[in-house]
């Protein structure tokens, strides 16, 4: 049988017009008319699909995708969900790839569905962050739950933190964000192909514009610009505030790879008109972040292991408890607000701390924590 009738059906050159339009459109800033483009050549594109027979499961699939994808670009989330149920209700009509990507483009629908009703039905009051985990322990789908966790608990206060950076606001070293009433995040599930975190930070309450320092998807963009910076060694040339760059610093090390448990973690958009920005930590980024993390000048520098069995960032002095080996409990002191969006995932777990042992002016000796690793994640560090 030959294919190229479906290919040269009516429906189908027209869909690839409109197609063309919208993309001409949206480049030029006219979201609505691209918006009613997209959608008409999915409904062309779709009726073309749906007569393609089952025993040329290629060409259905080919055509089935580019339908689906189409409704997704034209936003209408209900229609694309629809669209690829249909086509998904007869899988011997579709390759098994084929299936694999409906799937994902129907989670793709049925997130962006929620997240609009969550934000008031506001399209552009949310935006999208995937951390993709792979290599070491990290299967498809499947993920030990401790260095998922460790990775959410850095990625959710940090997105905050970069809020905060964006609007120049003063470095916050105790306390909840300003921004915790006005700002949302919410995780969706991993993608069922891949093991990561999908975050989407929204905007409460009032409607906000593109540019301004608080609008989600410039928190993201911010985001994904300071670790690529952190991963090229380049972070003190775009932070140049230091106590911002120790905790961005801190944070992108505690998210990237280790070589062991995990091999990498992929920083991108979940989704986006604009051309998709990804960052990629692994060890090497690791071990260069934690070289960064060095201790003052004129103090001794100073390392211990053992487990970490309280954190107190209260008071004007925020301390940890470290117990070695040799049941000796050594309390360390850390720098007020440094710590705050990485320390928890550590707690009552082996780590290595690297700090130094310092003499204040009155002559009392005080020992500091500067860096605080995961023990199974200090086989890259550097040597002391």
């Amino acid at each position: 049988m030959s294919i190229e009738k479906f290919f040269d059906d009516p429906r189908r050159r027209r869909s690839e017009e409109l197609a063309f339009f919208a993309e001409r459109a949206e480049r030029t800033g006219d979201l609505i008319a691209a918006l009613t483009q997209y959608a008409e050549a999915a409904r062309l594109e779709e009726a073309n699909a749906l007569e393609i027979p089952a025993d040329v499961p290629r060409v259905r699939t080919v055509l089935a995708v580019s339908a689906v994808a189409l409704w997704l670009r034209a936003e209408q989330w209900d229609e694309a969900a629809r669209a690829g149920c249909a086509f998904l209700a007869v899988p011997k009509a579709l390759t098994p790839d084929g299936r694999r990507e409906l799937q994902s483009l129907v989670d793709r629908a049925w997130r962006a569905s929620e997240l609009q009703t969550i934000f008031d039905g506001k399209r552009d009051a949310f935006a999208g962050l995937e951390a993709r985990l792979s290599g070491g322990t990290v299967r498809i789908g499947l993920a030990p739950v401790a260095i998922v966790a460790e990775r959410r608990e850095v990625l959710v206060p940090i997105l905050y933190r970069v809020a905060e950076w964006r609007r120049k606001k003063k470095f916050r070293r105790a306390g909840p964000s300003s921004f915790a009433a006005s700002l949302e995040v919410v995780e969706a599930p991993a993608r069922a192909a891949s093991f990561g975190l999908r975050l989407f930070v929204g905007r409460l309450g009032q409607q906000v514009t593109a540019g301004e320092p608080d609008h989600p998807r410039d928190i993201i963009n911010a985001f994904l610009d300071l670790a690529s910076a952190a991963a090229e060694d380049r972070l003190a040339s775009v932070c140049e505030d230091a106590d911002y760059m120790k905790a961005f610093s801190r944070a992108f090390r505690d998210l990237a790879g280790d070589g062991t448990q995990v091999a990498s973690v992929e920083l991108g958009h979940v989704e986006s008109r604009s051309v998709r920005h990804v960052v990629l930590l692994g060890p090497e980024q690791r071990s260069a972040l934690t070289a960064r993390l060095t201790c003052a000048d004129g103090a001794r520098p100073i390392r211990l292991e053992g487990v970490l069995k309280s954190v107190n960032l209260r008071g004007r002095e925020p301390t940890i408890v470290i117990e070695q080996e040799n049941g000796s409990a050594a309390r360390l002191r850390i720098a007020k607000g440094e710590h705050d969006d990485t320390i928890g995932p550590k707690l009552n777990r082996p780590v290595r701390v690297i700090g130094r042992h310092d003499v204040t002016e009155d002559g009392e000796a005080e020992e500091w924590a500067d860096d605080v690793i995961l023990l199974e994640d200090a086989a890259e560090e550097p040597p002391g």
